[in-house]
């Protein structure tokens, strides 16, 4: 397991119409990537916060936790693909 509050700014947005929360990331865009990632579903949302979930078959699954108060951003993943078991990374959001 491993914990990380990435340095790089990822932009983040919830796809209302899609029930999903996007996110991108840096490097992605520097590889030509134009397109935000949309996977997690919303499960739960509420004045305070915002939860998503994403299963790929068991792959990969993530959580996605979003502090509407704090403003802080928390993506939780198991990934089997890539052995590394789980990860936390945090995010403030500006």
């Amino acid at each position: 397991m491993y914990a990380l509050k990435p340095s790089d700014a990822w932009a983040f947005k919830v796809d209302r119409p899609a029930n999903t929360v996007c996110y991108q990331q840096p490097g992605n865009v520097a590889a030509g990537v134009s397109d935000p990632y949309c996977g997690a579903k919303i499960v739960h949302e509420n004045a305070n916060r915002l939860v998503a979930i994403e299963d790929r078959d068991f792959d990969i699954v993530r959580a996605i936790y979003f502090d509407k108060k704090k403003y802080t951003l928390m993506m939780t993943e198991l990934d089997e693909s890539n052995n590394t078991g789980a990860s936390i990374q945090y995010f403030e959001c500006y």
